[in-house]
């Protein structure tokens, strides 16, 4: 439980470090653009966490989702920076 814990804070973490630097450093008024990638970030952080619930759990899939889970966490940061 302790360990779902600190997953939840970290997670949090990231959302409330990236949103404040979106809402603070931004050019106001943000045009689409900014706003179609605002929510596609938060669309692929979802889908990085999202990503060890929804592999099977098996022994061969283990392999598998931890190489899923390791690419999200790359892709994630690049898009986010690319962005």
């Amino acid at each position: 439980m302790k360990k779902v814990i600190l997953w939840v804070l970290l997670i949090l973490v990231f959302l409330i470090v990236f949103n404040t630097i979106f809402f603070l450093v931004g050019i106001l008024p943000h045009p689409l653009s900014v706003w179609l990638s605002y929510g596609f970030i938060h669309l692929a952080y979802l889908m990085v966490i999202l990503t060890p619930l929804l592999t099977r759990k098996s022994s061969s899939a283990s392999i598998f989702g931890a190489s899923i889970f390791t690419i999200s966490c790359a892709r994630c940061p690049v898009h986010t920076i690319r962005s």
